[in-house]
């Protein structure tokens, strides 16, 4: 994960997520889609109040990827340390970033490698990012 985040800073805080969703590259993810609860995370690196980068460690287990087509989507999402909260009890997030990378694993992938890189969009008052991913199947 590279990462220039602008979005680590108090009083509010950002963290990216890896999902793997089915499907293939014409699946479509609505923006108010949000990733599970159990689904790994990197958060701000080093200086928790001031960090311009995600730790290079996951929260959480990295997945398994099932056989078949898949999605691997990663969503930058944002939050205040004063969280406010959806009608369904679930923690509000802001949706800073997401970018989706399509792979069909086939029975004898041993290896799927992911690449993602994530910078500051083009207005600096702003807390959009941009996001690529790249993602490869090895035998």
């Amino acid at each position: 994960m590279v990462s220039d985040i602008r979005c680590a800073t108090f009083p509010y805080s950002c963290s990216a997520w890896l999902s793997i969703l089915p499907g293939g590259p014409s699946a479509e993810v609505p923006s108010e889609w949000r990733p599970a609860a159990t689904d790994p995370w990197w958060g701000p690196g080093g200086n928790l109040t001031s960090s311009g980068h995600l730790d290079a460690e996951p929260f959480g287990t990295l997945p398994n990827v099932p056989v078949g087509p898949q999605q691997i989507v990663i969503s930058l999402l944002g939050v205040s340390d004063v969280p406010s909260y959806k009608p369904d009890g679930t923690e509000a997030t802001d949706l800073l970033a997401r970018c989706i990378g399509a792979v069909d694993v086939g029975p004898e992938t041993d290896v799927v490698s992911v690449r993602v890189t994530i910078t500051p969009g083009d207005d600096a008052a702003s807390s959009a990012h941009r996001c690529t991913v790249s993602v490869r199947a090895d035998p």
